[in-house]
């Protein structure tokens, strides 16, 4: 079934999550001086709270359309894409050019401590200051690397310094502390989270798409093609 909005949830379900945009349940919030922090009317959080209720309604519908998905599908997804899901923990040291990248070498092959040897010369300044350390991350997850690094990151010997890799930023010497593999369960609940997400955009692009539409003139005009979207007025767009 395609999902609906409800229009009118039951006044006291709107009146608990008023409750629970200003704060935890028992925590004693005062509306009053949470009206006038966020500047908002109480009737417009009333309304604000609804429309929470209304979007829960229709994610739980969405989410029912949806099915469970396989550990093949999942398998699948790590597999086309193994550096959006595998957790590495690395570091790297920053230089301008290949022969400092070789200096470099040269001075940890002689024993000098990889995280000191950052401190002094890595022009990334903001890891170089923790001894490279860059924490652990997917190389192409949400906030990715750039391409050459990351590839480096998940194809380099573990324990090991890799480099130099040569990016838009210079040449790197990566140490590539750790680097592990998500688990089935995980792969299954990010292949979930991305079918409801396709599914929300979908229904939100049909419904918006469908709507009958409004625009003042002096905002510009609604099209829907190819994306529902104001078209701002000529005389705004830089």
């Amino acid at each position: 079934a395609k999902p609906h909005s409800p229009h009118h949830p039951p006044q006291d379900e709107v009146a608990a999550a008023a409750q629970r945009i200003v704060a935890p349940p028992g925590a004693g919030a005062d509306f009053e001086q949470f009206h006038v922090t966020q500047n908002i009317s109480p009737d417009g959080h009333d309304l604000y709270a609804e429309q929470l209720l209304i979007g829960d309604g229709i994610l739980t519908e969405l989410e029912a359309t949806v099915d469970e998905p396989t550990e093949a599908e999942a398998a699948a997804l790590f597999e086309e894409n193994p550096g959006a899901w595998t957790d590495v923990c690395a570091a790297h040291i920053l230089v301008a050019s290949a022969e400092e990248a070789s200096a470099v070498l040269d001075r940890l092959g002689a024993g000098e401590d990889f995280a000191a040897l950052a401190i002094e010369l890595s022009t990334d300044t903001g890891s170089g200051a923790n001894g490279g350390d860059l924490g652990c991350r997917a190389p192409s997850g949400p906030t990715p690397y750039v391409a050459e690094f990351a590839a480096a990151t998940m194809t380099g010997e573990v324990g090991t310094v890799v480099g130099p890799v040569e990016t838009q930023f210079g040449f790197h010497l990566i140490r590539i502390d750790s680097r592990t593999e998500p688990t089935t369960e995980v792969l299954l609940q990010g292949l979930s989270e991305i079918q409801i997400s396709e599914a929300v955009n979908a229904w939100y692009t049909s419904s918006i798409g469908g709507a009958d539409v409004e625009i003042a003139a002096e905002w510009g005009t609604w099209t829907t093609d190819p994306l529902p979207r104001i078209n701002p007025p000529v005389e705004l767009v830089p």
